[in-house]
């Protein structure tokens, strides 16, 4: 919650993190107060109308409720069964905590005739005669919200009660009679209101289920005083009902299917304008509800200006992407680009934040498509500082996450032309992440001058941050040709600044290239290795940080084969799975695939193990990074006799005599020997 460092300002700064990682680290922290609280004395929560849900919070529920099975927790949520569509993000989301066990659904009942006379005397005052009781259940289906308004109807027709108060004794049929639909006895409670009162109300409706009322007051063609009164009459009504803000006092509908009755009457040209009203209101008094402002001016249509509306929902989706709600933010851009905008700076903006929200949301290639349309219109404004940011980010996230060799490198030298030669800190990122790109493609010479000119501008800037980041680039380099000494000290030097800096996102990055450089090396019991380990583990699963934690992960695994652990390689290595599934890592996916494959063959479940493998394989289509997929797969053939193990050295490139070789010819050598000798 953001805005409460405006309200307790002994609340520290939030930990800096990169946007696709923020979501992940909010739900954990959540979960985590949830364990707080409910380790004070059991917890029971009740989420209302939950098929109006949004997909954010749908997100947030569907994570937590994962561990509920170990903490002391009961979530009841109500929906509307007649209001769910298979379109519609709750209905996928029931469908999946059902089909996982994790949810049950309670269907609810209308009232029985019994609880309508019950409900019937708590809103009377007293016992009702047997007669209305049977009218209001067969006229009301024991539908409850129907009960109270058509009670409501009728007691202000004045059919209910005598003059003492008392229920009428003989009523007959005739005189009670109940409109077929509640829509009707809405409408009619309406219309006996005064003359100004259902207009007030009408722009109230469009103005949302809740408002202020010193917005509705400031509308252009309503009376202040007219609009005090028609509120009065209708919160005497019970049509509306005041909120608990002093200050500035709002107002809601009693109940949706009223706002509903009101909006039924609109044409949707008189509807356009009203919202132009209501969001030149809100604009004059400065109001901070930007999200609102947007959404009037979206329904108003062709009668509001695009330009404007394109703003106020681009400053919506920056709003909810500081919140983490970054489906929301993806649905504001998504509305602004749908525009006809001749603003291309604005069109720019828009494009980069969708793709920022299409991070959060992982969904890796629309990141690319949002990012690669936003750079030719900043190469048109000039804005080398954007082109170069962008770049680095397209850069990294083509070779990081989707393993993307050429299209990363074609990014981060498309951002290097834009920043020049001259030393800079957008230099230096970028420089550092062609090198570490360069290394996967073999090209180590290249990748080693990107890198060393990289150091040089971070030492002559004197920024240890700066720094500290190249190194960690380096470390990459250095692992992927099994340079393990020298990769050990550029990992300890990047974890040391990175301490000293005190960010922890980036510590756990270098506290993972030291892991792997320590694995590789052999030094499995030593303090230092351990020490890592625990802390890289620790760390990384508080922030959520996803390399670090498969790397904690995937050098558990690794120690598990030294130990020939087997068993524990299987169920651990199950689970693990199971998480890069979840995450959406495809490296994650098919390193854990061969892993299990190898601890398959060495148990003697042969079948077992060449299904894993060829699975590895298959996760491995599309990436250009070095992997051990096809190399197990060659391996698990030659154990079971199948001389087809040959062609998988087709798809394999071994290492060549006196150049440098990188980690995926040295694991295609160290398989395909045995691989050979089996065979």
């Amino acid at each position: 919650m953001p805005g409460l460092r405006q309200i307790f300002d002994d609340i520290g700064p939030p930990i800096e993190l990169p946007p696709e990682q923020q979501r992940r680290y909010l739900f954990k922290n959540f979960q985590k107060f949830v364990e707080r609280a409910s380790s004070e004395r059991p917890v029971v929560w009740l989420l209302d109308d939950l098929h109006w849900a949004d997909e954010s919070s749908l997100h947030l529920l569907q994570h937590l409720v994962q561990n509920l099975n170990r903490l002391p927790v009961l979530i009841l949520g109500t929906y509307r069964d007649v209001d769910l569509d298979v379109g519609k993000p709750f209905e996928k989301v029931l469908a999946q905590l059902v089909r996982q066990r994790l949810a049950r659904r309670l269907t609810l009942r209308r009232l029985p005739r019994a609880a309508v006379a019950e409900l019937l005397s708590a809103l009377g005052g007293g016992p009702p005669p047997e007669s209305l009781v049977d009218t209001f259940y067969r006229e009301t289906e024991g539908n409850p919200f129907f009960v109270e308004e058509v009670f409501e109807h009728l007691s202000e027709e004045g059919k209910l009660f005598t003059a003492e108060g008392n229920w009428k004794s003989e009523l007959s049929e005739s005189e009670i009679e109940v409109p077929e639909g509640v829509r009707l006895v809405i409408g009619r409670r309406l219309e006996r209101l005064g003359e100004a009162t259902p207009e007030v109300l009408t722009v109230a409706a469009v103005m949302g289920k809740k408002f202020h009322l010193h917005i509705l007051e400031s509308i252009e063609g309503l009376s202040s005083a007219n609009v005090l009164d028609a509120i009065e009459e209708a919160e005497k009504a019970k049509l509306v009902a005041p909120g608990s803000e002093a200050r500035e006092p709002t107002y809601a509908f009693t109940h949706a299917l009223i706002r509903q009755t009101l909006l039924t009457g609109l044409s949707l040209p008189r509807k356009q304008r009203l919202h132009v009203r209501i969001a030149n209101a809100l604009e004059a008094a400065g109001s901070k509800q930007v999200e609102d402002l947007a959404h009037h001016l979206l329904q108003a249509g062709a009668a509001a200006d695009p330009g404007k509306t394109a703003h106020y929902l681009h400053l919506a989706a920056k709003r909810a992407l500081e919140a983490s709600a970054a489906q929301e933010a993806f649905a504001y851009l998504d509305e602004a680009l749908s525009l006809e905008l001749d603003d291309i700076e604005l069109r720019a903006r828009i494009l980069v934040e969708r793709g920022d929200a299409n991070r959060r949301l992982g969904r890796l290639e629309d990141i690319v498509h949002d990012w690669e349309a936003a750079l030719p219109l900043l190469e048109t404004l000039g804005d080398r500082q954007a082109v170069a940011g962008i770049c680095y980010d397209l850069a990294a996230h083509l070779w990081n996450t989707m393993g993307l060799v050429d299209q990363s490198l074609r990014a981060a030298q498309r951002g290097l032309q834009a920043v020049g030669t001259d030393p800079s800190a957008e230099r230096c990122r970028l420089l550092a992440v062609e090198g570490a790109t360069l290394s996967s493609s073999s090209q180590y010479q290249a990748a080693e001058s990107s890198i060393a000119e990289a150091e040089d501008i971070a030492r002559a800037l004197g920024d240890s941050h700066l720094e500290a980041q190249t190194l960690i680039q380096s470390a990459v380099r250095y692992w992927l040709y099994l340079r393990l000494a020298p990769g050990i000290v550029a990992a300890e030097r990047a974890v040391e600044l990175m301490r000293s800096a005190g960010d922890l996102w980036a510590l756990t990055d270098a506290l993972a290239w030291k892991q792997l450089h320590l694995l590789y090396s052999g030094r499995r019991g030593d303090g230092d290795a351990e020490a890592n380990q625990d802390e890289l583990e620790s760390l990384s699963g508080r922030l959520g940080h996803v390399l670090p934690m498969w790397v904690g992960y995937t050098c558990e695994l690794q120690y598990k084969i030294m130990d020939r652990d087997l068993a524990g390689l299987e169920s651990r290595g199950r689970e693990i799975l199971d998480w890069a599934r979840t995450v959406g890592i495809p490296w994650g996916i098919r390193e854990t695939l061969a892993l299990l494959a190898l601890g398959e063959l060495w148990s003697g479940r042969h079948e077992v193990a060449l299904e894993l493998a060829h699975e590895s394989v298959g996760a491995d289509e599309g990436t250009e990074l070095p992997v051990s997929s096809r190399p197990t797969l060659m391996l698990v053939q030659a154990y079971g006799g199948d001389r087809d193990a040959l062609r998988q050295l087709d798809a394999m490139e071994l290492p060549t005599p006196g150049l440098e070789n990188d980690l995926g010819k040295q694991t295609a050598l160290l398989f395909a020997v045995p691989a050979l000798a089996v065979l």
